[in-house]
């Protein structure tokens, strides 16, 4: 069903009144969440008390920054916020006891065969490492080209859960206005996608024009080349997910966290942004129980054509 969205003379008043009426909700909230600070607290330090102590228990995975949140501390201030009426989360997931351990071990476990885990890993370091040299020219024009935009900054950093639940930072050159978070709450009405696990309004008013033509190409995930230096991405593999829509998944769709979450995968090549959550899932699915090295070239070979075309980009 096409929705209505304001057109280009109107979009600053739009958003005006947006961030208004959400600066002062943010004002109510943040007094209630001192009110409620202490029942905070008092959750997440019952969560981790119950925490099981059995030696086959997986080791705890260190987040992506020393000093960042805990996968737990997230879960429990998300759902604080939930509990506050911040966050419009369904009560199905506020309602449910969450924790990084139970998170954890809901995740199926996928066996990997060494050989193709090490011959991945090296696949991902040299393309990493040529997609920064080679196109830090481009890099560096987007940079520059948002910095004169409007002054904001110029990387976005967001925090996602990566392979087996863990927490990493993500990043991105910033393709919409500096608050565009703090708008989405005031715009969940316009969503395109019927399932709220996923995200998506095409022509999204939030969207800076520089950065419609990056998201176009898709230049605004070429800082991610980092992530994968770094290990916590992989060039192929289910796009990362955000904690909250993670809170929203069935059992069925935690098998996608049982992987390194990756720069494009089949769905990217298959409609992008046109796809549903259910149709992603079914895709991200497919390309798990089908991995092998040769897939993952095949599915990098097919980015390219997909990005140059645009298709289904948003």
């Amino acid at each position: 069903m096409s929705r209505v969205l304001p057109d280009e003379s109107t979009e600053t008043a739009y958003l005006g009144t947006k961030t208004a009426d959400l600066a002062a909700s943010i004002l109510k909230s943040s007094h209630d969440r001192y009110r409620d600070n202490e029942d905070s607290s008092e959750f997440v330090e019952r969560s981790e008390a119950e925490r099981p102590t059995d030696s086959a228990s997986p080791p705890k995975q260190s987040a992506a920054k020393a000093d960042g949140p805990s996968l737990s501390t997230a879960i429990g201030t998300i759902q604080a916020e939930v509990r506050d009426g911040v966050q419009d989360t369904p009560d199905t997931a506020a309602l449910n006891p969450l924790t990084e351990e139970t998170l954890r071990h809901a995740i199926p476990y996928i066996p990997t065969s060494v050989i193709y885990a090490c011959v991945k890993r090296v696949v991902d370091i040299v393309g990493a490492m040529c997609g920064l040299l080679i196109l830090s020219p481009v890099m560096a024009i987007c940079a520059l080209w948002i910095k004169l935009h409007d002054g904001g900054p110029i990387f976005f950093r967001q925090s996602r859960v990566g392979e087996r639940g863990e927490l990493f930072e993500i990043v991105k050159f910033r393709s919409m206005v500096v608050n565009a978070d703090s708008l989405k709450a005031a715009m969940m009405e316009l969503n395109e996608h019927a399932d709220d696990r996923t995200f998506k309004i095409f022509n999204d008013p939030r969207v800076t024009p520089v950065g419609r033509v990056m998201r176009r190409l898709s230049l605004d995930e070429l800082p991610q080349f980092w992530n994968v230096l770094m290990g916590q991405m992989s060039l192929v593999g289910p796009r990362p997910a955000l904690l909250r829509e993670v809170l929203l998944y069935d059992h069925g769709d935690l098998l996608r966290l049982s992987v390194k979450p990756g720069l494009t995968c089949i769905w990217q090549v298959s409609g992008r942004s046109r796809l549903d959550f259910t149709q992603q899932v079914e895709l991200d699915k497919e390309y798990i129980e089908s991995r092998s090295v040769w897939n993952d070239f095949k599915l990098i070979a097919l980015t390219f054509p997909a990005v140059f075309c645009g298709d289904g980009a948003a």
